[in-house]
């Protein structure tokens, strides 16, 4: 039976999910196209990953006007771009991949620097920078799409400031052309004045909001966003399956630690909780990595300070799940580290991140204990006695975990249902 619908997914991340550098994008991606095949009756159309990386921060603070003006001024750019210099620019689109080109991207690196930091290939980011091709072919795919849906993640904050303008923009045109439009398993997190206003000229107008934790709710109704179009919700990794467990958590002799390495870390601290926890406990300390680009670099920097258990090779993530599901435990200051986590039944020390979505799940769960601030050599007691309070209730909060990610799965299937149910009344509507 054909689908009833075309639904546009923006930023798409499918034609590069394997290669993902970030695993818990992997997960959440990977979930988010198992519950549309479930539940959106539709055909999907994949708009590129990124579509307009020449709209930054600094590119929306070089302009006077309002935000939601700039974002207007920008639309009826797309439309303006000379049928001379569109059609160069799509036989340019066309011929990227001829000779010379691969060569030169292969021999020079440029081939595998963009595919480790991104995931997507060289030539697909190369596509991109023609900003006249870009816009036509967006805006075409809009034309043949009933609706558009964004998977936001945690691009929504302070951060990550310089690409907000861009990733609005996506959201901005399908709505712009009639399009109803979702935005789905994210987080936001804007304190900043200049991000908010930009957020407020698009988020109050989404059809329909699923927020993965409980704490962007607030944030979104305060930019104007109405409280029914809200779905809270969970992560769309949890619809990703993952093994069961190989070793019970009673039983297991190993601690796993996931640091990022996209963040200042005190290695000298956590080399010191390494040899503590091996002292303290008889076990063996492993670094998992949660992402292929910014982790290694970490996992050797603590190998030089201290003993670690594993090969110090990144996984992929099913062999990352199949790991974890070999813990006692896990510390990690990786909100998709602690999904991981709670999928395989591993208890789950979390320490805070950049933004409030790791005590967002926290608050999921019921849990009372508040998430442990970044280490320190000051915070190592501290540490040690959180660590002393999980390993004691390991059982139950392992069985807890996967009573949890199992209801996920649930809630889910009945918040995508009911997500789809709205987007495609609305339309009907249009």
């Amino acid at each position: 039976m054909s689908a009833r619908h075309t639904l546009l997914l923006l930023s798409s991340q499918q034609h590069c999910l394997d290669q993902l550098p970030n695993l818990g994008d992997r997960a959440m991606f990977g979930g988010l196209l198992t519950l549309i095949k479930r539940h959106g009756d539709c055909r999907v159309l994949h708009a590129p990953w990124k579509a307009f990386p020449l709209l930054t921060g600094a590119s929306l603070g070089r302009s006077s006007a309002e935000p939601a003006m700039t974002l207007a001024a920008w639309a009826r750019r797309l439309g303006k771009y000379s049928a001379v210099r569109t059609q160069l620019e799509d036989w340019m689109a066309t011929r990227l991949d001829q000779p010379p080109l691969p060569w030169i991207a292969h021999a020079t690196g440029l081939a595998a620097a963009v595919r480790r930091r991104t995931g997507v290939s060289w030539l697909d980011a190369l596509r991109t920078r023609l900003p006249a091709h870009q816009a036509r072919s967006f805006l075409r795919q809009i034309g043949d799409a009933d609706a558009g849906l964004l998977c936001g993640g945690g691009i929504f904050a302070d951060h990550l400031g310089r690409s907000l303008p861009a990733r609005l923009f996506e959201p901005y045109l399908t709505l712009a052309a009639g399009r109803p439009t979702a935005v789905v398993s994210y987080s936001l997190s804007l304190a900043r004045p200049s991000h908010q206003a930009l957020a407020r000229a698009v988020l109050p107008r989404i059809t329909v909001h699923q927020l993965r934790e409980p704490r962007s709710r607030p944030v979104l109704t305060e930019l104007g966003v109405l409280e029914e179009r809200i779905i809270d919700s969970v992560d769309t990794a949890f619809a990703m399956p993952a093994p069961a467990r190989t070793v019970s958590a009673e039983h297991s002799r190993d601690i796993a630690i996931m640091i990022r390495g996209d963040r200042s870390v005190d290695l000298d601290a956590w080399a010191t909780l390494v040899e503590r926890l091996r002292q303290r406990y008889g076990v063996r300390v492993h670094y998992l990595h949660g992402s292929l680009h910014h982790d290694p670099p970490v996992r050797r920097a603590l190998g030089r300070r201290c003993r670690l258990d594993d090969d110090g090779r990144p996984d992929d993530l099913t062999g990352l799940l199949a790991g974890l599901g070999r813990m006692a435990m896990l510390i990690t200051d990786r909100y998709h580290g602690f999904v991981f986590a709670l999928q395989t039944g591993t208890p789950v020390l979390p320490v805070a991140s950049t933004t409030h979505k790791t005590a967002g799940l926290l608050d999921l769960l019921g849990q009372s204990e508040p998430v442990l601030p970044p280490l320190t050599g000051a915070l190592l007691d501290a540490y040690l006695t959180a660590v002393d309070a999980v390993w004691e209730q390991r059982v139950s909060l392992s069985a807890r975990g996967v009573r949890f990610a199992d209801n996920a799965c649930k809630q889910l299937d009945r918040d995508y249902a009911e997500l789809f149910r709205r987007l495609w009344a609305a339309a009907a509507r249009q």
